[in-house]
């Protein structure tokens, strides 16, 4: 029923276009995640619930 009901759906393109998007936005996380200031951030962040004390 699913099959039949998108096989009128008039993009097909859509799903492709949702997978770039996907795929680019992850490239990006991780690519934010390893530049080269981040590391002060994460430690600084990973040391935190530590300091309440």
């Amino acid at each position: 029923m699913i099959k039949e009901a998108l096989s009128f759906f008039p993009m097909p393109q859509l799903p492709l276009v949702g997978l770039i998007l996907f795929a680019a936005v992850f490239i990006g996380v991780v690519l934010w995640t390893g530049r080269g200031g981040a590391k002060k951030l994460y430690d600084r962040t990973s040391r935190q619930p530590l300091d309440g004390e």
